[in-house]
């Protein structure tokens, strides 16, 4: 059963005991109603009432499960992306470079463009390990606080592609989570900014942070081709930009997020979590 179909269930059933309440209280007050009646209506409402709050628990159950799998199935997704990047571009490159090499071997004589060429790659083949490893987990979050981590990986981004990221964020962002919030922060603003590197055709985005010391605001925009109509809807949505894994973290954290967009005029996504949450030590 669905939450919306449920609800409408426990509605439903709220409002018959209150009115069999009502009834059975007047009918009780009758000097000409025979008492005994009123037994098997008494014990109907116990069975009800009784179901209602089974399933009730049941329901909370079943969405606590569901809840968890989706988090687990995301974090599957993740490594599976993970181990594709080490096979299909990490693995490939060392072969080559290492071929490369074997062949240097083979010859007296090495220009120099062959070895800075051979240096160049590895230089990005570095490089790669570096944002992959980044991408298993966010070392410079642990090491440098929220603020520069966000800001370290924007301007990695605008230095690395055509899109200028301009940055606003408060210093006090850095206190209102512990550790494993502050991940959840990170990993959704990665998304976010790997969604406008593929899908936008932005040339300029921008990040904001800020706080009230009561809520984390983040607001992601950037000036892309928007998302077309039939796009908006919420299975599509969900589907095409990954979002899914990004509302399970914000749920995680009481969060809530939403996003306009309008084509030619991009897109603008917008994040709220309370700083007291579970997770805030």
């Amino acid at each position: 059963m669905s939450e919306k179909k449920l609800i409408f269930f426990w509605i439903t059933i709220s409002i018959f005991i209150v009115i069999s309440i009502i009834i059975l209280s007047k009918a009780w007050e009758s000097p000409s109603t025979d008492k005994f009646l009123f037994i098997p209506f008494i014990l109907l409402l116990i069975i009800v009432f009784g179901y209602f709050l089974y399933d009730k628990n049941n329901f909370k159950k079943s969405s606590q499960y569901t809840f968890s799998k989706k988090i687990l199935d995301a974090r599957e997704t993740e490594k599976k992306k993970i181990a594709s990047e080490l096979h299909d571009g990490l693995q490939q490159d060392l072969h080559s470079i290492g071929y490369e090499i074997k062949q240097i071997q083979n010859t007296n004589f090495t220009p120099k463009e062959k070895l800075e060429k051979i240096s160049s790659r590895i230089d990005d083949t570095i490089d790669e390990l570096r944002r992959i490893s980044s991408e298993l987990y966010p070392h410079q979050l642990e090491n440098l606080g929220m603020k520069k981590a966000v800001t370290g990986m924007a301007n990695n981004l605008s230095d690395h592609s055509e899109i200028h990221f301009k940055i606003t964020i408060d210093e006090k962002v850095d206190a209102l989570f512990n550790q494993e919030a502050s991940i959840h922060i990170y990993r959704v603003i990665q998304e976010l900014f790997n969604n406008i590197m593929k899908h936008s055709d932005a040339t300029k985005a921008s990040i904001k942070m800020s706080t009230d010391n009561l809520y984390l605001y983040v607001e992601v925009e950037d000036n892309g081709k928007g998302l077309e109509r039939n796009f908006m809807k919420v299975e599509n949505f969900r589907k095409g930009l990954g979002i899914s894994s990004i509302q399970e973290r914000i749920k995680l954290m009481n969060g809530t997020f939403n996003f306009k967009s309008e084509l030619s005029k991009g897109t603008t996504f917008k994040i709220t979590i309370p700083a007291k949450n579970i997770y805030n030590t």
